[in-house]
């Protein structure tokens, strides 16, 4: 991730979020959490891609703790459970603004290098990109639907399926668009190859 290891500041304190406290955050945000739990939580949310592990979570809530963005509070089983703080929901917020804004520029920053290179890597090597792309997006879509679901009432989430499939039924149209010209240019090269036998 291009902003890995340079956190999201906060403007008026100056205060940094690492990327995983920023994670952790956000987690503690749908309510408070066993340390083992976030670890599980990240753990299936990142997996193929990142490993969290013991050693570098538990250190990061006592730091979050510490800067009184988290409180911990032992149970009678001896464990400590972690809930988040009204000036652990701030940063979050502010950090999230932030973070929304770091994700637009690299989505366009990706696009504008791809549409770049795309002559030297060639069709065998961009059309996987664009497949593994498409996937990444059906599944940040099907997320975003089901978080939908969770928080808008039955007529709003209706309203909201409603448009989302009049959008997605603008990209099927420009892939139907894209096939039958496709389709044409290859019926138009296999007559003149049909008529160069000939000939």
């Amino acid at each position: 991730m291009f902003w890995q290891g340079r956190g999201f500041v906060r403007s008026r304190t100056k205060e940094r979020l690492s990327p995983i406290e920023f994670m952790i955050l956000s987690s503690l945000a749908n309510g408070e959490k066993y340390g083992y739990q976030i670890i599980k939580e990240l753990h299936e949310k990142f997996s193929n891609v990142w490993v969290p592990k013991s050693g570098t979570i538990y250190p990061i809530l006592v730091r979050l703790t510490q800067k009184g963005l988290i409180l911990a509070t032992d149970t009678k089983e001896g464990r400590k459970i972690y809930k988040i703080t009204e000036k652990g929901v701030s940063a979050l917020k502010l950090a999230a603004d932030i973070f929304s804004k770091e994700t637009l520029f690299a989505q366009r920053m990706t696009r504008y290098v791809e549409r770049n290179l795309r002559r030297l890597w060639g069709p065998r090597y961009y059309s996987p990109r664009i497949l593994q792309r498409t996937s990444n997006l059906q599944e940040e879509l099907e997320q975003q639907i089901e978080l939908a679901h969770e928080g808008m009432t039955s007529t709003d989430f209706l309203a909201f399926l409603k448009q989302l499939e009049k959008q997605m039924q603008r990209t099927i149209s420009k892939i139907e668009e894209y096939k039958k010209l496709v389709e044409n240019e290859i019926q138009e090269k296999e007559k003149k190859m049909y008529r160069i036998k000939i000939e």
